[in-house]
Formats: C-alpha cells, structure tokens, sequence
C-alpha cells in the first residue's frame, strides 16, 4: 500500500518469480523496485523463521509487472487488488477481469463482506466504545 494505493505481491514458486500485480494506471517501475528490495529480504527470512528454512529462498526472483486492467476510479484499487488475489493462478486470471466491470467488483465484495456469516453485532471492547461513532 503506498498513498491509499494497493499492489499484490505473488510469490510463484512454480516460475521462481514474484507476480507484481498493479491497476493503477500510472507507471510504478520504480516505486515497485524500491519497495521489492525493502520487503522481499525481510518477507523472506519471515517464511524461513515460520518453516524453519523449509521454503525455497525468493530474495533473486525476478520481479516481472503482470499486464492487468487499470482501475478507473481511483478509490477501486482495492477492489481491483482482491479479485487479483482471488482469480490468479501464477500465469493468467481463471477469468477476465475487467476495467468496465469495476462498480460490480466494488458491489460483489461490499455484498459478500456485509453479509458473510462471520459478520456479527458484537459488544465493543470497553476500550473501543469511546471511538464508537455517534449517529
């Protein structure tokens, strides 16, 4: 996330490289070279502690931008970035995703995330009721 910008960084192990995923129709060569050198060291010594070195190292995968769509409302990137981690299989989507079909994107995962089972009316923590929203 840069600037309320979301990106999806996809470790493929299978073609030893890391899938950088990116609606925004600016260019980000650079933004993402810089923020691959910062976090990829320190996410992949993060895998190695978890697995106890288990997991191939990927700090030398390359770093290829996929082609995708570009959002055209700015506020749809993250909208745009979870369907990227839902319908890429590490070469391609399982279905086209499309610049055109942002707002049922947007509708689709507002959808699943009001009505979702898991979604319950909880008492707040203490701490938190302060920050509660008046109406």
């Amino acid at each position: 996330m840069e600037e309320d910008h979301y990106s999806v960084y996809c470790i493929n192990f299978i073609h030893d490289r890391i899938d950088v995923l990116d609606s925004s129709p600016e260019d980000h060569i650079i933004y993402h070279n810089v923020l691959g050198d910062r976090i990829i060291q320190r996410l992949n010594l993060l895998f190695q502690l978890a697995t106890d070195y288990r997991v191939k190292q990927f700090t030398r995968f390359k770093r290829p931008i996929i082609d995708v769509c570009m959002h055209s409302h700015e506020n749809d990137c993250v909208f745009f970035a979870i369907k990227f981690m839902e319908l890429w299989n590490g070469d391609s989507f399982h279905v086209p995703i499309l610049t055109a079909n942002g707002r049922l994107y947007r509708s689709e995962l507002l959808f699943y995330g009001l009505y979702h089972p898991l979604n319950t009316i909880k008492k707040l923590p203490t701490g938190l009721v302060a920050y509660r929203p008046r109406l």
